[in-house]
């Protein structure tokens, strides 16, 4: 899934429901440090794409 560049800070707790995927894009998102390992514990099985946010 790829939801790339859409200003996203969060994702909400239903986004762990989604245990099938298999890999997330996130890139271009202002994403806390703590936001992202919480992404990454509701999907630990899939492949997670971070990359930093440049204002």
């Amino acid at each position: 899934m790829h939801i790339d560049n859409n200003k996203l800070e969060a994702l909400p707790n239903e986004i762990g429901q989604l245990q099938n995927l298999q890999e997330l894009h996130l890139y271009l998102n202002p994403l806390s440090s703590k936001e992202k390992e919480r992404i990454r514990r509701l999907l630990p099985k899939c492949e997670i794409h971070f990359e930093e946010y440049h204002i």
